[in-house]
């Protein structure tokens, strides 16, 4: 028993509560506070197996109180299922050869663009972002963390900015996207410790929650997000792809895409320390190629890797934070790790 409360790594002790205060579950049940041992759907979990990573999950985003194991008692162990499995993300239609810069039309069909509208009332798409699921875009913190403008909408299924309808081939091969998805936003959750300073840029992530589903077609399927072990060998490549949208303007009109490698963690902060910058374990380095970097993605966009199911298959491994000069040689950009921010994630999800 106490082995599984070690690795649950959730408190030091265990106390009693006097008063059985009403709380909420991380699936947004009304339930009661209670030691854990009172609460028997945790209990028998504790000290029959304590080994499964989701359950302990949400056993820690159940406590009533940091550094006791009250928790919130309700009546399931793990979170709803407002995430997709992997029966159903991260997939397009045909897989396309990787080279290149052009992408071609249904290609990485999760991009997303984030409007936004400022003080003056000028609109405009600035960053981007990936959809995790039918109601979610995860972007970073910066791209919706602002005094000058307001993200007001997203857009999906979008390939060319300067179309009013993306098509390819011409005559009787001729086929055409549906017309993009502009979706409102219900509610936009930061990582409560995201930090912007002269030191760097942490806990760069952020949940756009939209105001109704997607319709899902060939153009507009969600990213897988990583399992907590799934992290890509220094030295191999993964992807960004976007119009290469900054908060202050998009780069190109039709979406792009480049493989950038992984780079040597510890190198990437000894790099970034002598410019006074500090780069920590759940950021992603890489690039640094000369011409070649993440300004040919978006900034908030998805760095993301295929998965081991197969090449059509892709799960996102980092959110495109920031970095020196666009291409420049030897200076690798930062991204935010997601597997580290996986409990946050699933944590602030709902149905």
């Amino acid at each position: 028993m106490w082995l599984s409360l070690v690795i649950l790594g959730v408190a030091s002790a265990i106390v009693n509560v006097s008063t059985q205060e009403s709380c909420t579950t991380p699936n947004g049940e009304t339930a009661t506070c209670l030691p854990i041992e009172s609460c028997k759907i945790f209990w028998d979990y504790v000290v029959t197996s304590g080994a499964d990573p989701e359950i302990n999950s949400f056993l820690r985003a159940s406590l009533c109180r940091q550094g006791n194991y009250v928790v919130c008692c309700g009546s399931t162990l793990k979170f709803n299922s407002a995430l997709p499995d992997r029966t159903e993300c991260g997939l397009q239609d045909d897989f396309k050869v990787l080279g290149g810069e052009d992408t071609d039309l249904g290609e990485y069909p999760w991009m997303a663009l984030l409007q936004q509208t400022k003080t003056s009332g000028a609109k405009s798409f600035g960053c981007g972002g990936s959809l995790i699921s039918d109601r979610y875009v995860l972007t970073a913190a910066h791209c919706v963390v602002s005094s000058s403008y307001t993200v007001t909408m997203v857009r999906l299924g979008e390939w060319d900015l300067r179309a009013t309808q993306d098509c390819v081939g011409s005559g009787s091969y001729q086929y055409c996207s549906p017309p993009p998805q502009d979706i409102g936003i219900e509610s936009i959750t930061s990582h409560p410790n995201y930090e912007k300073s002269s030191r760097g840029v942490f806990n760069d992530i952020a949940l756009i929650r939209l105001a109704r589903p997607v319709n899902r077609n060939k153009y507009v399927q969600p990213i897988c997000l990583p399992l907590p072990t799934e992290r890509t060998p220094v030295g191999e490549n993964l992807l960004v792809a976007g119009w290469g949208a900054t908060e202050t303007k998009a780069q190109s009109d039709k979406k792009q895409k480049l493989k950038l490698p992984v780079t040597d963690l510890p190198a990437c902060k000894t790099l970034y320390a002598k410019h006074n910058k500090i780069i920590n374990d759940k950021m992603i380095c890489a690039g640094g190629l000369k011409g070649k970097d993440s300004c040919k993605g978006d900034s908030g966009g998805p760095l993301f890797g295929q998965t081991g199911a197969g090449n059509a298959q892709f799960y996102i491994e980092g959110i495109v934070s920031y970095g020196a000069i666009c291409g420049t040689e030897g200076f690798p950009a930062i991204y935010t790790r997601v597997s580290d921010h996986l409990d946050w994630i699933k944590q602030n999800v709902r149905v």
